[in-house]
């Protein structure tokens, strides 16, 4: 199983190579592309877990608790537009806040903080709808005076229990274990859960990507693949966990 699990992980790497190629040469035509290696890195990353999880190994090892030295903030797509999760160095528990779209979001944010960095929340190829897709691109392309990256929620919530989390994440045996996972890394129980327009998996997903911008600032992240790969605009292209 240590083989499987090897080659697995190896596949996860190349497949977040190729979605960085994709993305460094890709127009609007080929976003069918870039979805289906989304699609292929998801399901090799749950398979991965499958083999870490029947390998019988020590148990899970789980991340230290993140240090927050930057406010920070983690975005989800939801049906009212964007959920977002706050960080910021001091503060007791994520805070969320909402808007219909990315930019207005920011814009809410950095209001009262000097935000520093935004990850965004993407699981797999269904998990933006297209004219958010569309709305990311060219928000992104306007050069937002932060730092932006991308962050899958599961591998994050994965890192943080020290294993991947096998209910899903709309259930409430899922919700409990990433409540856990998540004050285990040092982030307590958002501020709210849930509300008009966004459920508790947009903001468990939005905390996770919180997290990951977190690490991201204070050098304890990494990107898939390592280094990032940079679209043909000059912007980087990379998962961060």
């Amino acid at each position: 199983m240590a083989d499987e699990a090897s080659e697995l992980a190896a596949r996860v790497a190349e497949q977040a190579a190729a979605l960085a190629e994709l993305l460094a040469a890709a127009g609007v035509a080929d976003r069918a592309r870039v979805d289906e290696t989304y699609s292929a890195l998801a399901t090799t990353l749950e398979r991965l877990g499958a083999v870490l999880r029947a390998s019988g190994d020590d148990g899970p090892r789980p991340s230290p608790p993140v240090d927050v030295i930057v406010p920070v903030l983690g975005v989800d797509a939801c049906p009212a537009g964007w959920v977002g999760a706050i960080l910021e160095p001091g503060a007791p528990r994520p805070r969320i806040a909402v808007a219909s779209t990315i930019a207005d979001l920011v814009e809410t944010v950095r209001q009262s903080l000097d935000l520093e960095a935004v990850a965004i929340a993407r699981d797999d190829a269904d998990s933006l709808p297209r004219d958010q897709v569309d709305e990311v691109y060219a928000w992104v392309r306007g050069r937002p005076t932060v730092t932006v990256i991308e962050a899958h929620p599961e591998l994050s919530f994965a890192v943080m229990a020290g294993a991947p989390i096998v209910a899903g994440k709309k259930t409430d045996e899922g919700r409990v274990a990433r409540l856990a996972a998540l004050a285990a890394a040092g982030l307590p129980s958002p501020s709210v859960l849930n509300g008009s327009g966004y459920a508790a998996d947009d903001v468990l997903d939005a905390c996770a990507a919180a997290w990951t911008a977190a690490r991201r600032m204070n050098g304890d992240a990494h990107p898939l693949p390592d280094p990032p790969q940079t679209f043909a605009d000059g912007i980087p292209a990379a998962i961060w966990v």
